[in-house]
């Protein structure tokens, strides 16, 4: 019987953070993207909490944890803040974090904050900085954004019932096996979890954070960090162009990569045993026993 624990911890200001523990040993942390719960961990959560004490959490405002209720000024520094809570609670010192898409911002910032805490990175399919410029490795798409940002705020109603409405519609699979994952790879049931929470978000919530995201950057660290770092991207992945994954390789010092052939953004949960294994051999060779216990 594996060690469980679920909690709800007090976040930056008062918002309640919803977090779930299975395991015991060196700790995992997970940190998702945006717009998504703790469903893409699944295959990370069952390999590796056998083992080590897998940490998954969901943002403000995503999955179980609290609504909150001021959408201006909201940064990166606040989900480390919400992080860090997390980790307190979890009864984690020290912490090999890994972060997909948003979550490698997330992952790679924490080095600013708490670098004493941090075993090492693992950043996953995501970019080091602002992302919304290289999205579909186009700089129009940062137009898109602009735009949906505007709607999502000014125009809550309306945006909220049509991502609503497309979530639930019986195209999005089929418009994701098109355009954003891999369908040799790509399975329904690991993506209804996904268009399920994307249909109850709140927009306003999508896109404050889409907007802390496209502002932040942590390309100022990245020649900095000096804990081992497995960096993983895919060749396919239509959101974090892979010569951005190279970059991130080549200024980190001593970064490992792991470049998954055919691997779509949702690579995490279409080639799970090719990244669980390679985590394996990384943790094996890089990474020495990290604590167990807080300090």
């Amino acid at each position: 019987m594996r060690a469980y624990r679920e909690n709800r911890v007090t976040g930056v200001d008062g918002i309640p953070i919803w977090y779930r523990a299975v395991g015991e040993g060196p700790a995992i942390v997970c940190c998702n993207g945006v717009g998504v719960s703790t469903f893409f961990w699944h295959y990370i959560e069952e390999h590796f909490s056998k083992t080590h004490k897998v940490v998954v959490w969901d943002y403000r405002g995503h999955g179980q944890s609290g609504e909150p209720t001021n959408f201006e000024n909201w940064t990166m520094d606040i989900n480390i803040r919400d992080l860090i809570a997390v980790m307190d609670d979890a009864e984690v010192g020290r912490a090999v974090l890994i972060g997909h898409s948003m979550g490698c911002q997330v992952v790679l910032e924490a080095w600013r904050h708490i670098p004493k805490r941090i075993a090492a990175i693992v950043p996953v399919l995501g970019a080091a900085g602002h992302p919304v410029k290289t999205f579909f490795n186009t700089r129009l798409s940062e137009y898109v954004y602009r735009f949906g940002y505007h709607m999502g705020m000014k125009h809550t109603k309306f945006a909220q019932a049509v991502a609503s409405w497309f979530s639930r519609s019986p195209l999005a699979f089929p418009l994701a096996r098109l355009i954003v994952v891999d369908p040799m790879f790509a399975g329904r049931a690991d993506f209804k979890p996904y268009f399920e929470h994307l249909a109850k978000i709140d927009v306003r919530v999508f896109f404050a954070m889409a907007k802390a995201m496209a502002e932040h950057t942590a390309e100022d660290l990245l020649g900095e960090i000096r804990v081992p770092v497995l960096v993983i991207g895919g060749e396919k992945d239509v959101f974090t162009p892979f010569h951005l994954t190279e970059g991130m390789v080549q200024a980190i010092p001593g970064a490992e990569l792991l470049r998954i052939k055919r691997g779509s953004h949702a690579a995490l949960i279409e080639q799970p045993d090719l990244i669980n294994l390679r985590l394996e051999k990384f943790f094996r060779e890089r990474v020495p026993e990290w604590d167990r216990k807080p300090r």
